[in-house]
């Protein structure tokens, strides 16, 4: 057998277990120094070494950070990061379908844990290709390749760490925050999985002993100790009510625990809190709150709050106009409401303004598909196929748009071009032969 095959199988349902879209603190297993909120993202080399680490510096965690962009990275801040050049797919073991995304997850989270940075970052590649809907495989890959720079290193009560061996190209840097922006526009509350690979973690016994309530929530937070971080960073925010990461932190713990009446107002006082910052703060930028709008917006749709959630999700745009998962949003909104007009408004501004999106496309598709432009719809469907044509979702619903249009024959193409890249184990891709089947059996009378 070989040492592929020695992957772990798989043991979760389809539900993979989410990643935590943005690193925020990375060092010998200590919290790092934390500057104010608006600070532009920046990645640190240390002196390569044993003692060396990677410091990401942030304003705060993940949705300050991303808020926190210079206008020179803006411009490409929502690309795929696909000026890289295509990596050849690693082989996968002998029981696993090379047409789910999730062996590809499997595997590069196997690679990645071995020190094979590289590799891992190729296999994440070619999850977000199946099924480019997805958030972990953008986030994964944006770590793997800042990993690619830095080597594993066992540090003493921090367990395995990696440290920098060469320095990190700025255009590198440039695709990493692209990466990280797409697994925040896809799910902006992901909990981390990868967190401690970059700043190494003390052991969860030791974690008694640290007195400083806001690194003991951190580390309960990211051992998954939801209900004591939750506890624990409350204690540190009646301390210093002013520390907007430990905020975004808590309203992610209270978001996991379904506590979403909790999470939002943790949000709405993280807004407070920066834009009283912003006022009494003398300086030349102005720090954008988008990321936290649409996550506030995001909140109030598992509220079952439409009207807040509308309002949130404006506001985002109003951040930032070019910020197109709101504009979706917006879209989404609507079209419950029965304004399809609108609806289609946003929908074509967020398909502008990402227009290399094969998921935006998609959805535009769908979109009118549902309202009765079958033709419409096939161009953005074709489009977006030209973009990634390894999305066996987008064959699916081509299909539907050429069987609205009253051709069998393409539809029959489509579908069988779903059944040959969708995954195995899938239901509907059963559905599609016996269907393309019938359908060329009508064709030809």
């Amino acid at each position: 057998m070989s040492n592929i095959d020695n992957v772990p199988r798989p043991l979760v349902n389809r539900r993979v277990s989410r990643i935590h879209p943005l690193v925020t603190l990375v060092g010998e297993g200590a919290l790092v120094s934390r500057p104010a909120p608006g600070h532009a993202c920046l990645v640190r080399m240390l002196k390569p070494g044993p003692r060396a680490a990677l410091i990401l510096v942030v304003g705060a965690s993940s949705l300050l950070a991303a808020c926190a962009s210079t206008p020179a990275t803006a411009v490409s801040a929502w690309g795929t990061g696909t000026t890289l050049p295509i990596p050849a797919r690693p082989p996968l073991p002998s029981y696993s379908d090379p047409k789910d995304p999730v062996s590809y997850l499997v595997l590069g989270d196997w690679m990645l844990r071995r020190g094979r940075a590289d590799s891992a970052a190729a296999a994440f590649f070619w999850a977000s290709r199946l099924d480019p809907t997805l958030a972990q495989p953008y986030y994964a890959r944006s770590v793997a390749l800042l990993l690619v720079y830095a080597r594993p290193h066992q540090a003493p009560f921090a367990g395995d760490v990696w440290v920098p061996v060469a320095k990190i190209p700025l255009w590198r840097l440039a695709v990493i925050d692209s990466l990280r922006r797409e697994a925040l526009a896809r799910d902006p509350f992901l909990p981390p999985s990868y967190d401690h690979l970059l700043t190494g973690r003390p052991p969860f016994w030791a974690l008694a002993k640290v007195r400083d309530p806001a690194a003991r929530g951190y580390w309960l937070y990211d051992f998954g100790e939801r209900e004591l971080a939750d506890s624990v960073l409350g204690v540190a925010l009646k301390k210093q009510p002013g520390r907007a990461h430990l905020r975004e932190l808590r309203a992610r713990a209270e978001y996991e625990l379904g506590r979403y009446d909790s999470a939002a107002a943790q949000l709405r006082i993280l807004l407070d809190t920066l834009s009283h910052r912003d006022s009494t703060t003398l300086g030349m930028g102005y720090s954008s709150k988008e990321m936290i709008y649409y996550t506030l917006g995001y909140t109030h749709v598992q509220r079952g709050d439409t009207a807040a959630a509308r309002l949130a999700f404006e506001s985002a745009v109003v951040e930032n106009a070019a910020f197109y998962p709101a504009h979706l949003w917006l879209a989404t909104l609507a079209s419950r409401r029965g304004e399809p007009d609108v609806a289609e408004r946003e929908m074509a501004t967020a398909t502008d303004i990402a227009p290399t999106d094969a998921t935006m496309r998609l959805l535009h598709g769908v979109s009118l598909l549902e309202n009765g432009a079958a033709g419409r719809a096939t161009a953005e469907l074709l489009k977006a196929i030209d973009l990634d044509p390894w999305f066996a979702k987008l064959y699916f619903y081509l299909g539907k748009a050429h069987e609205a249009r009253g051709d069998p024959a393409r539809a029959a193409e489509a579908y069988e071009a779903y059944a040959s890249r969708e995954r195995l184990n899938s239901g509907e891709r059963v559905w599609a032969q016996s269907h393309s089947d019938s359908l060329r059996a009508r064709s030809t009378h």
